[in-house]
């Protein structure tokens, strides 16, 4: 999309369309120009590392909670299992 373009999709965006687009071009005008979904942008699974910064930098405080509550619902990172303790050999009886 040429800038013109984007900006005239950012002031069409609703909701739906800030909590699912993967365009990061899309995100960061919808970011800029619609701090009415701000909300709906914090709860796009796909948006990036330095919007999610920069809404969390915002202090909007319905922003705050669903960044926390995403943060809180996301799965916990895998644990390495432990290491397995070596049984020793059991001493055979003649």
């Amino acid at each position: 999309m040429d800038p013109a373009q984007l900006t005239m999709a950012a002031q069409q965006a609703d909701a739906t369309l800030a909590a699912q687009t993967t365009d990061q071009s899309l995100q960061a005008e919808i970011a800029q120009s619609r701090p009415d979904l701000w909300a709906s942008l914090a709860a796009n699974p796909s948006v990036y590392p330095d919007l999610l910064a920069w809404l969390f930098s915002t202090g909007d405080a319905t922003v705050l909670a669903i960044l926390q509550g995403a943060r809180l619902t996301r799965p916990a990172p895998p644990r390495h299992p432990q290491p397995l303790r070596r049984r020793r050999p059991s001493r055979l009886t003649r």
